[in-house]
């Protein structure tokens, strides 16, 4: 229907849904046949995404859960290959798979960096119902296959692998698969340049970033304190939280509507143990990850 809006939001408070807002579009559609659909919640179902705007479905529910005796997740807005965002359409399928069977990984995402003379280490965060086997995948320059490492547990409860170091020029990448059981959970592939720009450097002056990016923070070992700054190059809903070693999450530092520029946010950890600690920085076309490690 001409009254199907291409914005789609979550609802607040959701496992799936929560602070999420993407665009979506069907592949191998033309533009005039973009038909998404909606779907009523009965017997116990819930809502997931609402649809934002158009001349006719806006505020109707186009993704259900349920979960009486048994459960399932309906995306009628044209599947989880309609989020165009891949790292949104990542995190969706990441909750998804967490809310249905207790399934969850998070893996580091490394950004463009001088070259590096020491090995790069990569680590993932992965909870499943059975132990799973982890391991990193990567390729230089797009030579095929991809080289395997296998990544070790380590006390943290995190699995650790390290690429080694990579000359100027080299273009990286990377992705993490974990199986457990017979099962293998989704991955994405990453990709980073080994060249002159310095991750996790902010922008200078008042001058509305380019990209939208979450900067490494520093000082980093901290105690107590530490800044983490970020660019926004569009207005967007924006979410950072803070997770403890374990996953969990433990404070939220930025929740709600921001203004395209440049932020930076001071995290106080006077109250929590040494330990690696991650923040998540989340938009409605963005997520990205970093570690820090706080020492007492």
């Amino acid at each position: 229907d001409d009254g199907f809006s291409s914005n789609i939001s979550g609802v607040a408070g959701d496992p799936i849904g929560d602070s999420l807002t993407f665009l979506r579009y069907q592949p191998g559609r033309a533009s005039s046949e973009q038909f998404g659909d909606v779907a009523d919640t009965i017997n116990g179902s819930r809502t997931v995404f609402t649809v934002t705007g158009g001349s006719f479905f806006n505020g109707r529910t186009t993704a259900v859960r349920y979960d009486r005796k048994y459960k399932v997740v309906y995306f009628a807005f044209g599947g989880l290959e309609s989020i165009v965002d891949s790292l949104l359409r990542q995190e969706v399928l990441r909750r998804t798979m967490k809310w249905l069977g207790g399934y969850d990984i998070d893996v580091d995402v490394l950004k463009d960096r001088e070259a590096a003379t020491e090995p790069m280490e990569i680590t993932a965060f992965v909870v499943a119902p059975t132990s799973p086997t982890v391991s990193l995948y990567w390729a230089a320059n797009g030579v095929r296959p991809f080289s395997k490492i296998s990544m070790a547990k380590s006390a943290s409860g995190r699995y650790a692998a390290a690429l080694p170091a990579q000359a100027k020029g080299t273009t990286i990448e990377y992705f993490v698969l974990a199986k457990a059981g017979a099962d293998y959970l989704p991955y994405e592939v990453h990709q980073f340049a080994v060249g002159t720009v310095v991750a996790g450097v902010p922008q200078k002056g008042s001058q509305t970033p380019l990209v939208t990016e979450l900067h490494l923070n520093y000082p980093n070992p901290f105690n107590p304190l530490t800044t983490i700054s970020y660019g926004l190059k569009e207005a967007s809903w924006t979410s950072m939280k803070v997770y403890d070693p374990m996953g969990r999450e433990i404070e939220t530092l930025v929740n709600g509507a921001q203004s395209a520029g440049n932020y930076s946010v001071v995290w106080n950890a006077a109250g929590y143990s040494s330990g690696i600690y991650f923040c998540r920085l989340l938009t409605g076309t963005y997520a990205a990850t970093i570690r820090m490690l706080l020492v007492k």
